[in-house]
């Protein structure tokens, strides 16, 4: 609330007015997708930490990294590395095999201009590939 507080301010919108469309004309990430950056890079720059699928079959899944299962469901969901395993899985294997400086600039481009308010709506992005 505080971030579209200052966003309406530096937009010179009233309290009332939608900041959906305010955040990509500024440039500025939202919080959940700040986040989301943060934790995509962090994966992408320390991807070998993360092991693959370990199999011999050759399943729609094995490029996925794997994600830490935890036995509570609590657990899983505020742990940072398995959310940004979820998170890293979930964008295209285009962006995903793109050098870090690339990236982070298309996945950087693609959440400005989607301006996600809930880590739901960050499945639902359309990641821009070039």
């Amino acid at each position: 609330k505080l971030q579209k507080a200052v966003v309406r301010i530096l937009a010179g919108v009233g309290h009332g007015d939608s900041c959906r469309q305010i955040f990509p004309s500024l440039g500025i990430l939202t919080m959940y997708a700040r986040y989301a950056l943060v934790s995509l890079v962090h994966i992408r720059a320390n991807v070998e930490r993360y092991g693959k699928r370990a199999h011999q079959h050759d399943t729609r899944q094995k490029h996925l990294l794997k994600a830490e299962l935890h036995r509570l469901t609590a657990t899983q969901r505020y742990n940072v590395d398995f959310t940004a395993t979820k998170l890293f899985n979930s964008i295209p294997d285009s962006i995903r095999s793109l050098p870090l400086p690339t990236f982070k600039k298309m996945v950087r481009s693609s959440l400005s201009a989607a301006a996600i308010y809930s880590m739901d709506e960050f499945f639902k992005v359309k990641f821009i590939s070039g």
